[in-house]
């Protein structure tokens, strides 16, 4: 039954996990060296090693999930979902893994967390496509320029710290005469040139 578990978790890019912090000790279901891109042997062994891989600045970690949650272990423990980056010492930014880590903790007599376990998985692919949506959301897909909700967000601002610091603000405009012209003479393609020339 175990083999058949260790292949569902190969075939579907999951990797089990149980943690243990109190005495910090962390077990995998299977290579997690392989798994996180790692050096053979430098496989995390406890949450400390695990923790020191996440990029503080990128997403909420397994340890604050677990060790700083604000809820209470009922008895079913406590479910929780973080995505977060990390990356072995010394690599680059090109080398960073996205993790989605999905777990329950549960507490024990004292009702701290006595044992986590979950899964995790690398989804660069689904983070690269969400900031790329999220980029296209502020920004005109053609020029990389804020559209027009985010540049009004952008004005409001601006227009509100002149306010309060009694200092001026500046906005400059720029249009392009007859682009309907351009369009049509030339073809959309051109008039695009155009705007993003100016």
């Amino acid at each position: 039954m175990q083999t058949d578990l260790d292949h569902i978790l190969m075939a579907t890019d999951f990797l089990a996990y149980e943690w243990f912090p109190g005495d910090d000790v962390l077990k995998w279901s299977g290579d997690v060296c392989g798994f996180l891109n790692l050096k053979a042997g430098c496989g995390p062994k406890s949450g400390r090693e695990y923790a020191a891989l996440v990029k503080a600045k990128d997403g909420c970690s397994r340890y604050d999930a677990v060790m700083k949650s604000s809820r209470r272990d009922e008895g079913d423990g406590v479910a929780y979902q973080v995505e977060y980056a990390i990356a072995a010492a010394g690599s680059s930014d090109q080398d960073v893994l996205w993790v989605e880590d999905i777990g329950r903790w549960y507490a024990g007599a004292d009702g701290r967390a006595a044992r986590a376990v979950g899964l995790v998985r690398v989804i660069n692919q689904r983070h690269e496509q969400l900031q790329k949506l999220t980029y296209l959301s502020r920004h005109d897909q053609l020029t990389g320029y804020l559209n027009r909700e985010r540049l009004m967000e952008k004005i409001d601002i601006a227009i509100g710290r002149a306010a309060r610091t009694r200092k001026s603000a500046v906005l400059v405009l720029a249009s392009v005469d007859n682009l309907a012209y351009i369009n049509q003479a030339f073809g959309h393609h051109v008039g695009d040139d155009v705007i993003i020339s100016v």
